[in-house]
């Protein structure tokens, strides 16, 4: 074990000249022999030197052949060790550009090239793994975009494969199914979507996988707040692979209830406003009529004193009287209410108010109960408008309640929700009557919608028409068989760029 560690040099010298030692002492000793044999005389000395002689040849042909048969080869050893040591930086100074080269030649100049070939395979794999390194530095800044944007889009976004399971979410359609990333990955949409096995009816995921176009539908989900159904449009795109092949779709869900109520609404604003048109023209059409009715009766009342005639007169007059203000009323509504606004009062309103509804309090013996503080801000006002909506109010009141009821008007001022005092005064409307039921709560502002038998349906629209250009609003509070509470709002300041202000002082 100690022998095979000195090496092949150290090896190959020892050897040698162990084997020349030895040939050169056997074949003296047979000399020697033969010699003594023969009965010849020579001398032991010249032996000696003879031995000495071939020895120290034999010496020197064992260095001269390891410096130029070994020696290469241990040198050819370090260099690969330098080699494995990592040192590719070597240099090769065995062969001088020889015309010829023999086989250690060869065998240097092929592990010189191997050399030089690993190390710009090394150079060359360096710069690949930094290009990689940066790729993948690029990938991921651009990955947390595309998450971020992913995560902050305001309308949700699914993906899905061809098997309909889920692959990713954003919030938006986790809080829309109500779970977490993880209850939903990898699970069917459907069943997460509606917790049925059953495939959704208006799902057009399968038409875009089919034909790979852009696909969309609309479907309805219950809020999860309790206020009714939202309504979603859903897109699918699909995503293709390097083969041009479908293997996900994106389904992009939008919430667009509000969208579809505002259109409702001004659908039936255009519809209002054409009913209104036509509404204002057969209203003036009718009350020339009218007046030529009323005309006649006044004439055959004077003409005609049969007591039975007399009541005829008077259903007629009543009826005409009843149409006429039905015809107010539409003129009122249809033609547009430009508020040319005063320094008013809301207390002068109220009292005028009363003024004009007193017989129809007085009918049903109503007491009022007025809480009105001795100070109140003037505020821009149409005072005739709204004198018009606060008499509707009364009316509605009287007729809500039973003989004996309880009428309460109300001022007050508050201040707004950025805690300034005095940004409103709140005209409050109550009565004890019958209440609204709260299924017809969001309908009682409709033109036309009453539970009057002889209503027209357009007291409340007007009323509602007048408040909003005033720039105010109105809360209700009613319940049936206790009552309601009308609470107007007017603002104190109103906008500039919203109606005209016309300032009386000077």
């Amino acid at each position: 074990m100690h022998f095979r560690r000195l090496g092949l040099k150290y090896r190959f010298i020892g050897i040698t000249i162990a084997l020349v030692v030895l040939v050169t002492f056997t074949g003296s000793l047979v000399l020697h022999w033969l010699y003594r044999s023969a009965g010849n005389t020579y001398y032991p000395g010249y032996l000696a030197a003879v031995a000495g002689f071939y020895i120290l040849i034999g010496i020197i042909g064992v260095l001269l052949i390891s410096k130029y048969m070994i020696q290469p080869v241990v040198h050819l050893t370090r260099k690969v060790y330098e080699v494995r040591s990592g040192n590719l930086d070597i240099e090769f100074s065995h062969h001088q550009n020889h015309v010829w080269m023999d086989e250690m030649d060869q065998l240097y100049e092929g592990f010189a090239h191997m050399v030089r070939h690993l190390r710009q395979t090394i150079e060359e794999l360096t710069r690949a793994k930094e290009q990689a390194e940066t790729v993948s530095r690029e990938l991921y800044k651009s990955k947390k975009r595309l998450e971020a944007v992913f995560n902050s889009l305001s309308d949700g976004i699914m993906i899905i494969d061809r098997n309909f399971r889920i692959v990713t979410a954003n919030p938006v359609i986790l809080n829309l199914m109500g779970r977490t990333e993880e209850e939903i990955k990898g699970k069917y949409c459907f069943e997460m979507c509606n917790g049925s096995l059953r495939r959704c009816q208006f799902c057009r995921a399968s038409d875009t996988f089919r034909f790979g176009e852009h696909q969309i539908t609309y479907c309805t989900k219950p809020d999860p707040s309790g206020k009714g159904d939202r309504i979603l449009e859903v897109h699918d795109f699909p995503m293709f692979d390097e083969n041009r092949e479908i293997v996900q779709i994106i389904e992009y869900v939008k919430d667009v209830t509000d969208a579809m109520q505002m259109q409702a609404k001004l659908e039936s604003s255009r519809r209002l406003a054409e009913i209104g048109e036509m509404a204002a023209k057969v209203a003036h059409e009718v009350r020339n009529p009218l007046n030529a009715i009323k005309g006649a009766t006044h004439y055959l009342r004077g003409e005609i004193r049969d007591r039975n005639v007399t009541m005829y007169l008077d259903l007629i007059e009543e009826q005409v009287e009843r149409v006429n203000r039905v015809a107010t009323d539409l003129l009122g509504l249809a033609r547009p209410l430009e508020p040319v606004f005063h320094p008013g009062n809301l207390k002068k309103v109220v009292h005028q108010a009363l003024w004009d509804t007193q017989q129809a309090l007085s009918d049903k013996q109503i007491r009022v109960n007025l809480k009105l503080p001795s100070e109140v801000p003037e505020i821009p006002l149409d005072e005739k408008q709204v004198e018009q909506a606060l008499v509707n109010l009364i009316l509605n009141a009287v007729d809500a309640m039973e003989p004996g009821g309880e009428l309460t008007l109300e001022l007050k001022t508050v201040g707004g929700a950025d805690g300034q005092q005095g940004q409103f005064v709140q005209l409050i409307v109550g009565d004890n009557g019958c209440g609204i039921p709260a299924n017809l709560k969001e309908q009682i502002f409709q033109p036309f919608f009453t539970t009057k038998l002889k209503g027209t349906g357009l007291g409340l629209t007007i009323v509602k028409k007048i408040v909003e250009h005033h720039q105010g609003r109105i809360d209700i509070d009613s319940r049936e068989k206790r009552g309601t509470r009308i609470v107007l709002h007017f603002p104190i300041t109103i906008g500039r760029h919203e109606a005209r202000i016309y300032s009386f002082s000077s």
